[in-house]
C-alpha cells in the first residue's frame, strides 16, 4: 500500500474590519483582525508527489486553545469547517459567522483539529468502539495537535493529521509440513482487550477504556491473515490471540506480551506468523501508520463509510416524529408517521451486543412504503454503485423493506435510486425476511439511475439535484399487521 501522510496547511490571511464612530471628541478608528483560513492536501512521502486535494463536502472540527493550556478559547470550540469547490483545496467555516480569529492583543494560542467533524460531542470527547471491525465509523478519524505558539503575527501553521488508534496485522506463512491452502479461511480473534474508550480532543489522549470483548479481525484481501484497528494501551497483560485454521482443524493460541510491550497511538504492529504442524512462531515489528486506509482517496474522503452518525453513538431514548425527513439536517436519523397509524421508534441498549440499536414498532393499517419509515438523511453522492449493509432482526417471518429516496419532484412515487439484483423484482426497493437473531443484509444501489416507484421499471438517469439530497429508509413492508425490527451496524459506501 502506498504510504500516505495527511497534511493540512492552515494559511493565515489578514482581513481588515473597519469599525468607525464619530463624536465631538474622537476620530474614526480602525480595528484589524486576523482570521484562520484552512487549506488542505494529502501527501505521500514521495518527494515528487504534489498532493491530493480534499474532496468537496468534507468537514473537520477546529479548536483554538489558550497557550499551553487545555482550555478552549471561546467561542472557538469545535468550529465546523468544510472543503470548498472554488478555490479548490481550502477549508472555510460552514457558518460565515464562525470565522476563527486570533486574539487582538497578540497573545499566543494553540490550534487543534480533527476529522471527521461531529456535532454531538459531550465534554469535547470523541467516543470510540472497535468491537465490530466491520463498523468503521471510527476508523477514518484523524487528529492534529501540533499548532503551538501561534498568534496574529505568527499566523501560519501546518497541522499534521494522524490516526490515533493502533493497528495490528497478522500475516500467516506456511511452515514445515504446511501449505498455503492450509492457511486459507483462517479466523483470528483477540481476547482480553477493551473495546470502548473516550478520546479527549483537548488532551489528545484516550480515557475511560472499558467493555472487554473478543475482537474478530478482518481477513486480508490478497494474503492469508487478518488486520484490525484497536485501542492503544500501556499494558497488554491478558491480551491473547486465537488463530483458527479450519483447513488444518487446529486453533493456535498466542499471548501478545511475548513480543509486544504496549500499543501506541498511530502505530502498526506487524505479526509474521509461521504456522507449523504443531506450533506457531511469531515475530513482530512496529512502524508508524503512514497509510491508515488503503489509498489517498480513502484517507481524504472517508469513503469507508458515509454514515457519519453511527447507530451505536445515538443517545438512548424515544424519538419524536419528523414532519418531513427530506427537510432534516444532513447526517440526521428520524422517522415519519402517516395519520393515525402507530409507529414507535427509539434507541435502546442491546445487552447481548453491548451496543445501542434502533428499535422500530410498526402497526400498519394499509400504510405504504412512503408513509411510515425510519430514515437517515444524507447527500452528496456520485453517480456510481453504493453498497448499503446492516444487521437486522425482528418479528419472525415478517418483511422489512429498504429504499433510497430523493425529493427532486413532488411526485411521491418518483426518485428512488435503482436497486441492483433485487430478489423481489422491485427496482426501487429491497426486502428482507426477519428472524429472531441478527442477520447481515446487503444491497447495491445504482446512483446513476432512478425509478418511478418501489415496484416500477421505468428507469431514468439520475440528476445532480437528486444526488445532492436523499435519505435511506427502512419500513415494515407487511400491511395490516404488527412488525418489530432492530437495526445496527449500518454501513454505506461506494463499491469498488
Amino acid at each position: 500500500m502506498k504510504d500516505i501522510l495527511l497534511y493540512v496547511y492552515i494559511v493565515m490571511t489578514i482581513v481588515s474590519i473597519f469599525c468607525s464612530c464619530s463624536d465631538n471628541e474622537t476620530n474614526n478608528s480602525q480595528q484589524m483582525q486576523t482570521p484562520a483560513v484552512l487549506m488542505g492536501k494529502a501527501y505521500t512521502f514521495d518527494t515528487e508527489d504534489v498532493g491530493e486535494q480534499w474532496k468537496s463536502g468534507k468537514t473537520i472540527g477546529v479548536y483554538m486553545l489558550k497557550d499551553n493550556k487545555v482550555e478552549c478559547l471561546e467561542p472557538y470550540c469545535n468550529v465546523k469547517y468544510q472543503t470548498t469547490v472554488n478555490p479548490q483545496g481550502y477549508f472555510t467555516p460552514v457558518n460565515k459567522d464562525d470565522v476563527i480569529f486570533y486574539p487582538q492583543d497578540g497573545s499566543n494560542v494553540s490550534i487543534i483539529g480533527y476529522y471527521p467533524w461531529k456535532e454531538t460531542l459531550i465534554d469535547e470527547v470523541y467516543k470510540f468502539d472497535v468491537a465490530n471491525q466491520k463498523q468503521t465509523s471510527n476508523f477514518s478519524f484523524l487528529y492534529a495537535s501540533n499548532g503551538k505558539g501561534l498568534n496574529k503575527d505568527n499566523n501560519k501553521v501546518e497541522l499534521q493529521f494522524r490516526p490515533v488508534l493502533s493497528q495490528i496485522l497478522f500475516r500467516l506463512e506456511a511452515g514445515d509440513g504446511v501449505t498455503d491452502e492450509h492457511l486459507m479461511e483462517s479466523e483470528i480473534k483477540i481476547s482480553g482487550m477493551n473495546t470502548k474508550a473516550d478520546f479527549n480532543l483537548l488532551l489528545g489522549i484516550f480515557e475511560n477504556a472499558s467493555t472487554m470483548k473478543d475482537i474478530e479481525l478482518l481477513p486480508l484481501d490478497e494474503e492469508n491473515g487478518a488486520c484490525g484497528q484497536i485501542l492503544p494501551s500501556n499494558s497488554i497483560e491478558g491480551y491473547q490471540v486465537a488463530i483458527k485454521l479450519p483447513k488444518m482443524e487446529r486453533t493456535f493460541q498466542w499471548v501478545l506480551s511475548e513480543e509486544i510491550e504496549s500499543l501506541k497511538q498511530g502505530m502498526r504492529y506487524i505479526c509474521s506468523v509461521k504456522v507449523n504442524l504443531d506450533k506457531i512462531d511469531v515475530v513482530t515489528e512496529e512502524e508508524a501508520i503512514k497509510d491508515w486506509l488503503p489509498g489517498e482517496e480513502h484517507l481524504v474522503t472517508g469513503e469507508e463509510n458515509n454514515i457519519q452518525t453511527a447507530i451505536d453513538e445515538l443517545p438512548l431514548g424515544v424519538w419524536t416524529k419528523s414532519s418531513n425527513a427530506m427537510l432534516e439536517p444532513m447526517d440526521t436519523w428520524c422517522y415519519q408517521q402517516y395519520k393515525q397509524e402507530i409507529i414507535d421508534v427509539k434507541v435502546e441498549l442491546d445487552k447481548e451486543l453491548d451496543s445501542n440499536v434502533i428499535y422500530g414498532h410498526f402497526e400498519n393499517s394499509g400504510g405504504t412504503w412512503y408513509h411510515n419509515f425510519i430514515a437517515y438523511k444524507m447527500g452528496n453522492a456520485k453517480p456510481q454503485i453504493y453498497t448499503l449493509s446492516f444487521r437486522a432482526k425482528g418479528t419472525v417471518g415478517k418483511k422489512m423493506g429498504c429504499y433510497v429516496k430523493s425529493n427532486e419532484s413532488a411526485n411521491r412515487n418518483s426518485n428512488l435510486f435503482v436497486v441492483k439484483n433485487t430478489t423481489t423484482g422491485n427496482a426501487g426497493e429491497a426486502q428482507f425476511t426477519l428472524s429472531n437473531s441478527y442477520e447481515m443484509c446487503s444491497i447495491d444501489f445504482d446512483f446513476s439511475q432512478m425509478v418511478e416507484s418501489a415496484s416500477g421499471s421505468s428507469v431514468v438517469k439520475s440528476t445532480p439535484t437528486a444526488l445532492a439530497n436523499f435519505y435511506l429508509a427502512f419500513y415494515s413492508s407487511d400491511k395490516n399487521t404488527t412488525t418489530d425490527f432492530y437495526l445496527t451496524d449500518l454501513i454505506f459506501k461506494r463499491k469498488n
